[in-house]
């Protein structure tokens, strides 16, 4: 398996991530080819959206990003959710920022350009 990213008709790339909240640190696990979904852990507690706005800030600083360039997509109550990333390059140059970011092995991710 890999983490598969695809864009929407709007030019956003959804990455399926899990999140942790409430970990002793906000973290980026390194994924492995077996993984669907990047593994993200927060401190922040999930209420009010703190969790979520830990993660999209998180993956922001990670990439580069202007924090309004990432956001929840889908699954803002669950553990596991889509997050919409605005990203003016290809899937692969983003695939390249995340990887270098984490760091990872780009083989772990894919992309439907």
């Amino acid at each position: 398996m890999t983490i598969r990213m695809r864009q929407t008709r709007q030019g956003q790339w959804l990455l399926p991530v899990r999140v942790t909240p409430h970990a002793s640190r906000d973290e980026i696990l390194k994924p492995n080819i077996e993984d669907e979904a990047l593994h993200i852990k927060v401190r922040a507690i999930p209420d009010k959206g703190e969790a979520n706005t830990a993660v999209t800030r998180l993956l922001a600083e990670v990439l580069g990003l202007g924090k309004k360039h990432v956001s929840v997509h889908h699954g803002q109550t669950a553990r596991q959710k889509q997050l919409a990333i605005i990203f003016d390059g290809s899937g692969k140059e983003l695939i390249a920022c995340l990887a270098a970011g984490i760091p990872a092995d780009p083989a772990c991710f894919a992309c439907q350009d």
